[in-house]
């Protein structure tokens, strides 16, 4: 009997370890698709960083066997179209925050229900889910200081999984990453000390605690970790273990 298609859509989680939707397309050892599409909003600093960090995630997936495959456009007609031609059954991604990536979310996951495909979302760019915290009335907090404090007393979650041996990659048509020209000729990013690995993240690390953005009637705050860049290659889990790490408020709007 033929193993399960799946599909991974990587967004701002550019890794192969701590990577639950990876994880969980890879559990049944069917085919993988992996897939990133371009933001076309990206200004100059990030592009330089998602360059660079497509280029280690695309290295990391074929020593593995897979193949990274790159499109540019509306995700919304991309990826029920590649569901359609390649015969994928079911569909990974981050859980997303920002209002825009929520409203997309949700519009995908109606177009891939009327192809009877699941649309599966997972827990990777944030340390908790915020619904885990909230204040004693069960609502989500407005002000950092108690919500820092609540993330805290909520304790460290356990790291996810390593990066798979092997995965089940599926070829498809894709654009060459060389023809996005995600590098910027000036300023000259690349002289800067900077590395999209993190291994190269400084010691102590700060980690930023994010109120997430607004929605048109309310504040919702959301325990997510950031250092650098989304792109740096590691996960919010990953970055609060190691050796000197600090949490600090940065709000994002």
């Amino acid at each position: 009997m033929a193993r399960a298609k799946t599909l991974v859509w990587f967004r701002n989680d550019l890794r192969l370890a701590d990577n639950p939707a990876l994880h969980a397309a890879c559990e049944g050892g069917g085919p993988v698709v992996l897939l990133y599409i371009l933001d076309e909003r990206a200004g100059a600093a990030s592009r330089w960083w998602l360059h660079h960090s497509l280029t280690a995630l695309g290295l990391d997936i074929a020593a593995r066997g897979g193949f990274l495959l790159l499109r540019r456009g509306d995700p919304l007609k991309i990826i029920p179209k590649l569901t359609a031609a390649l015969g994928v059954e079911a569909v990974h991604a981050a859980r997303a925050y920002e209002p825009a990536w929520r409203e997309a979310g949700r519009a995908l996951d109606a177009a891939l229900k009327k192809q009877d495909i699941g649309f599966h979302r997972h827990l990777s760019t944030s340390l908790f889910p915020p619904e885990r915290i909230t204040t004693q009335a069960g609502r989500l907090y407005g002000v950092f200081t108690p919500f820092a404090k609540a993330c805290m007393a909520a304790g460290m979650p356990e790291i996810s999984a390593p990066a798979p041996a092997r995965i089940n990659g599926m070829k498809g048509t894709s654009d060459a990453l060389e023809d996005w020209q995600l590098l910027p000729t000036l300023p000259e990013f690349a002289a800067f000390p900077w590395a999209p690995d993190a291994a190269a993240l400084p010691h102590p690390i700060s980690v930023a605690l994010i109120p997430c953005c607004r929605d048109k009637n309310s504040t919702r705050t959301v325990p997510m970790c950031a250092t650098m860049c989304p792109s740096c290659g590691t996960s919010p889990m990953r970055l609060c273990t190691r050796p000197g790490w600090q949490m600090m408020p940065h709000t994002r709007m």
